[in-house]
C-alpha cells in the first residue's frame, strides 16, 4: 500500500493507493508521492501519468493535519510543508518529459493542486475538480493558485467563493483540463502515446518551455507555506476540521 509505479509502454504510471480515505493525504504520504514521482520521471520514455486508486486524491487527511496543528509550532509545519508537500512539484518542475494526471474520481484541494501543477489534466466521466482548501480555512499550500490563475485567469475568486464542483466539460470550459470520453487514465497514456513518436530532444525542448511559462518562483512557493503553516497552526483551522470531520460521520 502506499504509492505504486509501473510502466505502460512509453508511460510510467504513478497511482496513489490509499483507497479506504480517497487517497486523502498527510504529509508523509505527500513525501512518497513526491518520491514516486521523482523515480518515475527519471525512468520514463516520453511521459509520466499520475492517478488514484479509488479516486484520485481527496485532499489533505485533515485528521493528520488537526494532530499536527495541536502538536507543532508554525516553523515544523514550514518544514514539513516544504520538504513533503511541495515535493511533488519539484519532481515535476524537473521532470524532462510531461507529466500527466489522470482525475478518476474527486480532487480536491490538495488533489486539486496536484491535478493543476501537472503538464496536462484528463477528467473522466466520474472525475470532478474542486478548489476545497478554502472550506477548512487554508490557502493553495502546494502552489495550486498560481497554476489555477495560469491556466483559468480570473477564475480563483469564483472557485474560492462557491466551492464549485468541476466535472471534465466544466473543467474544460475554463480551461483547468480536458475531458476523456472513457477513463482519464486510457486518455492520458494515449496521449502520452503519441507524444513518444516525437524525438525525446524535442520532447524534452517542448517540456522545458511550457515549464518555464508556468511554474512559480521561489519566493511564491515561500509564500504558500508561510501563509498555510500559520493557517494550520490556528485555532480556525482546528475548529473549521473538527466541524467537516463531524459532518463526514453524520
Amino acid at each position: 500500500m502506499g504509492v505504486l509505479m509501473r510502466t505502460e509502454g512509453p508511460a510510467v504510471v504513478v497511482t496513489m493507493d490509499w483507497p479506504d480515505k480517497r487517497n486523502a493525504v498527510g504529509p508523509a504520504e505527500a513525501g512518497e508521492i513526491g518520491d514516486a514521482l521523482a523515480a518515475a520521471v527519471d525512468e520514463a520514455q516520453a511521459g509520466v501519468v499520475l492517478t488514484g486508486n479509488g479516486g484520485f486524491c481527496a485532499g489533505g487527511d485533515l485528521e493528520q493535519f488537526l494532530e499536527l496543528s495541536a502538536t507543532k509550532t508554525a516553523q515544523d509545519l514550514r518544514d514539513s510543508v516544504y520538504t513533503n508537500v511541495h515535493a511533488a512539484l519539484r519532481a515535476i518542475e524537473r521532470s524532462p518529459v510531461p507529466v500527466v494526471a489522470a482525475v478518476d474520481g474527486a480532487a480536491i484541494g490538495l488533489g486539486f493542486d496536484y491535478a493543476v501543477m501537472c503538464d496536462m489534466c484528463f477528467v473522466g466521466p466520474g472525475g470532478w475538480l474542486m478548489q476545497g482548501w478554502a472550506m477548512a480555512g487554508l490557502v493553495h499550500g502546494a502552489a495550486g493558485s498560481w497554476f489555477l490563475e495560469h491556466h483559468a485567469p480570473g477564475a480563483a475568486w469564483k472557485l474560492i467563493a462557491e466551492q464549485t464542483r468541476l466535472d471534465g466539460p466544466a473543467a474544460a470550459a475554463i480551461g483547468l483540463a480536458e475531458t476523456a470520453d472513457g477513463s482519464a487514465l486510457d486518455a492520458a497514456l494515449a496521449r502520452i502515446a503519441k507524444l513518444a513518436t516525437l524525438p525525446r530532444a524535442v520532447l524534452e525542448g517542448y517540456t522545458t518551455l511550457q515549464r518555464r511559462m508556468r511554474f512559480p518562483s521561489e519566493e511564491y512557493r515561500a509564500a504558500c507555506v508561510d501563509l498555510q503553516a500559520g493557517f494550520i497552526c490556528s485555532p480556525e483551522f482546528r475548529a473549521n476540521a473538527e466541524q467537516i470531520l463531524a459532518a463526514r460521520k453524520r
